[in-house]
């Protein structure tokens, strides 16, 4: 739609609610003035009552009153009205459809009984009074609206049976691990197969994220959410988003409990994860190890040459990096940084941050 058909549009848009909620103030003060008149037994064309004259005269004056009060203030009102609407929309954007779903059902299901009690009750000629069953509405509405969201927290067939259906295991993907990327093009490699699973729970940590006030974080988080829409439109693997949640603990809890239910490993590159997850013995597979094990070998004795970029610890020393990132501490280079030199290797040690070579000029 063009720009000016789309403003054109938004404006008629604007003034059909602007009636719309004229009509409904109107509609209100028929029903709120007629009630008052009930309630204070003016009867309309009765000998001690309102004439009917004065009646039509305040009635339609009214509506006059209530509908430009209702046209003059319809912006205000909506943009309250829009307001409501984005913060119920953002606190249910952390629910799948199927929790949404079984929470409304839940929901109806508890009012349904309120008005199944409050029925038999009306047949049986028992007056109930309205705070009861304001009270009645809301303690079973809250109930069936909670068993719907904690039936939706159990672990599904479809995604404890997945692991057999798929004829994989299923490996769950965290929040670091998803921020770092790399498991997309992993994943494409064939290397590592699926279904991947994408827990809730997870997604919720990454819009936390996306929130927050740091733009470098705000940034992660947004390249996390990139990353799960870009393995979601993938075809040579299976991406699942569970729905599937806890009620207490943190998301490290979370994951491993996940983890133990659906009998999946957890993909992740969170070392303090790794050692937690090994004690409760679930599979952990770690990008950075996996990064660091597919490194070239380099042997003692071998030949390259490098850049030398900046100086060691110890005096003489220079600093070089291959392109995947290895380090290479170059003996007697101090007085080369800068240059392209040749080296030869001395000795090549695989530590936990990586691998670490030594050479000299």
């Amino acid at each position: 739609m063009p720009k000016r058909e789309k403003k054109q549009f938004s404006r008629l848009a604007l003034w059909i609610a602007r009636i719309a909620l004229g009509a409904a103030f109107i509609i209100i003060w028929w029903w709120l003035y007629n009630s008052i008149l009930g309630w204070t037994g003016v009867k309309p064309g009765a000998e001690h009552g309102m004439s009917r004259s004065l009646y039509l005269i305040t009635l339609f004056s009214g509506f006059l009153l209530v509908g430009a009060v209702a046209l003059l203030s319809g912006p205000a009102i909506l943009a309250v009205l829009f307001a409501i609407y984005k913060t119920i929309e953002k606190a249910l954007s952390h629910y799948t459809g199927r929790q949404v779903f079984m929470g409304i059902v839940g929901l109806i299901a508890g009012l349904g009984v309120v008005a199944l009690v409050i029925g038999i009750l009306l047949i049986s000629r028992v007056n109930t009074p309205l705070p009861v069953t304001i009270f009645a509405c809301l303690f079973f509405g809250f109930i069936g609206l909670m068993l719907g969201l904690r039936r939706m927290s159990e672990p599904s067939s479809k995604e404890r049976g997945h692991a057999a259906a798929a004829g994989g295991i299923p490996k769950i993907l965290d929040s670091s691990v998803l921020i770092d990327g790399r498991i997309l093009d992993v994943a494409k490699t064939g290397f590592v197969d699926g279904p991947f699973i994408i827990p809730a729970f997870i997604i919720d940590e990454l819009r936390r994220i996306t929130d927050n006030a740091d733009a470098l974080k705000r940034n992660r988080g947004k390249r996390g959410i990139d990353i799960i829409n870009s393995m979601q439109q993938e075809k040579n693997f299976e991406v699942i988003m569970s729905a599937q949640d806890y009620d207490e603990g943190d998301t490290d809890f979370k994951l491993l409990k996940l983890a133990g239910d659906l009998k999946a490993k957890i993909i992740t590159n969170d070392y303090n994860l790794n050692k937690v997850a090994a004690l409760k013995e679930i599979q952990v597979l770690n990008i950075n190890e996996l990064n660091n094990a597919i490194k070239p070998i380099a042997l003692p004795g071998e030949k390259m040459r490098v850049k030398l970029v900046k100086e060691g610890r110890e005096a003489g020393q220079a600093v070089a990096y291959l392109e995947d990132g290895t380090m290479i501490v170059v003996e007697n280079g101090g007085k080369n940084i800068g240059q392209e030199v040749d080296i030869t290797i001395t000795t090549a040690l695989q530590t936990a941050a990586g691998r670490l070579i030594f050479g000299r000029i």
